[in-house]
């Protein structure tokens, strides 16, 4: 009579739980792994619609005449789930070069779990009829 305990043709109880731990364990870590993706992809679209709400405030600075450019600030209110934009820009006259103000957008607003983020970006407005004579 063959004994069980050397029979090769099976697995044994130990082993199979040896297996199923394992297994577990890497459920577990590629589950966490999800959380961890899923939060970093709505962090990024949070920053990806910050950075589009500048670049359309950008467009409407840009859209004024030079001199009706002045520091000031916004309020924007967009997304299905509300978020609000504070706009701030700062304008700088006459920098670098005469005839060319140096503007800086700054966009703020919290994120999905109120950790306050921002966006600056920084652009030059020239004004074209500077010294020209029409």
């Amino acid at each position: 009579m063959i004994s069980k305990a050397n029979n090769p043709r099976g697995y044994t109880l130990l082993e199979v739980m040896i297996a199923m731990v394992i297994l577990s364990v890497g459920i577990l870590a590629t589950s966490k792994l999800q959380i961890s993706f899923m939060q970093s992809n709505t962090k990024s679209i949070t920053i990806t619609e910050g950075s589009a709400q500048v670049q359309t405030k950008i467009e409407e600075l840009i859209n004024l005449p030079y001199a009706s450019l002045a520091n000031g600030n916004d309020i924007v209110q967009v997304g299905g789930d509300g978020r609000i934009y504070n706009f701030t820009w700062a304008v700088t006259p006459d920098s670098p070069f005469i005839g060319t103000s140096t503007i800086d957008v700054l966009v703020a607003w919290n994120d999905e779990n109120q950790v306050a983020r921002n966006v600056t970006y920084t652009f030059t407005k020239t004004d074209l009829y500077t010294g020209a004579e029409w």
